[in-house]
């Protein structure tokens, strides 16, 4: 920690040479929130991510992210609070400059009845897919201290770029109307984690791709797949629980007032999802055990209404309000969405 500290330090004064990209903000397009309501027992569900940085230099960012859990049963609550403050530095890519390495030195702060905090270092590289548009992967390892298991994940991101030189400044009344082919796009979040936690061992992969292309000025096809798996045990006591869910969603959204900087937006759709669950328990020195086996496949529908606001030509603010007829629950969220492509 103290080394890569004092090397940071080392090559701060060569790092103000170049500045491309100083002054600019990298957003991550999962910045939001979401909201459930009705589910049995339950009475709120809400989950909120932020992830920003700013660049102090072409090659040094400073960033944060942020990820806030909180259920609302009634007679009980529970909440699971994290933020991630990080030192990004860029090494050099591609001649064209849209492939860029890094590595970054992290902590790792979780806050709710009690709080706890780790070292968490990465590397990882960025690929810019279109102007101001970028994908990025990362490798990043979290020590073991106080209440953090051990564990390396590997994360998968898209960002924005945002504040670059040269950029034109779109107003209210000119037009922001999105060609045939253009595609809005929501990675949204991806991870694979493994690692340790006392006598457990355990594995988490959480995959989401969310993606929409216009058809028309007015009219999105939307597409949207989604795999959680995650696998806990031990040898003694005997422990193994495994999960699985796989789903997927097809539909179409309607924007009214094509072309304008505020769209309302109309949608709907099918979902299919795939629900696996296994628990097999030893129960200590007492001679008994608990298995559990369940497989759950349904097709249901979901429908939706909100606004796309857009910021620019590339980037726009997402909020709706929707039912999801799996899991029955009227829910909401905001987000930010991306657009590339098109003619």
């Amino acid at each position: 920690m103290q080394k890569a500290l004092l090397f940071l330090l080392a090559i701060l004064p060569a790092l103000l040479i170049a500045q491309e990209r100083r002054g600019q903000w990298l957003i991550n397009t999962n910045t939001g929130f979401t909201t459930n309501q009705g589910a049995p027992g339950i009475r709120d569900l809400l989950g909120s991510n932020a992830e920003a940085g700013y660049f102090l230099s072409d090659r040094l960012l400073l960033g944060a992210s942020l990820q806030f859990g909180e259920v609302d049963g009634g007679d009980w609550e529970f909440n699971d609070n994290y933020v991630n403050p990080y030192l990004r530095y860029y090494l050099p890519g591609s001649s064209d400059g849209r492939l860029r390495y890094f590595a970054e030195i992290g902590g790792l702060l979780r806050f709710n009845s009690g709080s706890a905090l780790s070292i968490r270092p990465g590397l990882g590289l960025e690929y810019e897919i279109a102007r101001g548009i970028v994908l990025n992967a990362g490798l990043r390892y979290t020590a073991a201290e106080n209440e953090f298991p051990r564990a390396l994940s590997l994360q998968l991101n898209t960002l924005v770029l945002l504040g670059r030189e040269g950029d034109p400044e779109q107003k209210d009344g000119e037009n922001y109307r999105k060609a045939r082919g253009t595609t809005m796009l929501n990675l949204g979040f991806g991870n694979a984690t493994w690692g340790s936690l006392g006598s457990f061992d355990y594995k988490d992969v959480n995959l989401t791709f969310e993606a929409s292309t216009f058809l028309t000025d007015n009219f999105l096809l939307e597409a949207r797949l989604g795999a959680y798996y995650s696998d806990l045990g031990r040898e003694s006591p005997s422990y193994v629980g495994d999960y699985l869910n796989l789903s997927a969603s097809l539909g179409g959204r309607y924007l009214f007032r094509s072309g304008k900087r505020l769209q309302p937006y109309l949608a709907a759709g099918i979902t299919y999802e795939y629900l696996e669950q296994r628990v097999d328990i030893e129960l200590g020195n007492v001679p008994q055990e608990f298995s559990l086996d369940l497989q759950v496949n349904q097709v249901s529908y979901y429908g939706k209404a909100g606004v796309l606001y857009h910021l620019n030509d590339r980037l726009a603010l997402d909020v709706n309000v929707g039912y999801d007829g799996v899991t029955k629950r009227i829910n909401g969220g905001a987000g930010i969405r991306a657009f590339f492509g098109g003619n």
